[in-house]
């Protein structure tokens, strides 16, 4: 019904088609010139010149060891949001291994650097939000 109200008349139409001019770029991507620019920006200059010097000069100062206490960190603070959605998709045990990872891992863990919940058996129940909308349908 309010589809009706949104229509042109005749006479709208008829201009409309006078002025109409041709687009011949991609309607699934509107930005494309930009994005085209954005891309050489990035691959030619950004990651050239300072992505690429910054993860070398990382990966030749930092010790293996503190990487991945560093990447553990980062895993840890992804189990709440693992937690979450284990619940919401009724899986409430995988949900409170999560728990159990996050509070391990962030106390004795310091700060989640060391994974101590693996080594005790607990492992990573990861979970997506995407998954869990699919759930609810």
């Amino acid at each position: 019904m309010l589809s009706g109200c949104a229509t042109n008349n005749a006479n709208q139409q008829s201009d409309n088609a006078q002025q109409e001019v041709v687009d011949t770029s991609d309607p699934r991507d509107p930005l494309e010139s930009v994005n085209r620019v954005m891309w050489d920006f990035n691959w030619e200059v950004l990651d050239a010149y300072f992505l690429r010097p910054v993860t070398v000069g990382y990966v030749t100062v930092m010790p293996q060891f503190a990487r991945t206490g560093l990447l553990n960190a980062a895993e840890n603070l992804q189990e709440p949001a693992n937690m979450m959605n284990n619940m919401l998709q009724g899986k409430f045990d995988e949900g409170m291994d999560s728990l159990a990872r996050f509070v391990l891992n962030s106390t004795v863990g310091l700060l989640g650097t060391i994974d101590v919940a693996d080594k005790l058996g607990i492992t990573s129940q990861e979970e997506e939000f995407g998954e869990t909308l699919g759930t609810m349908g």
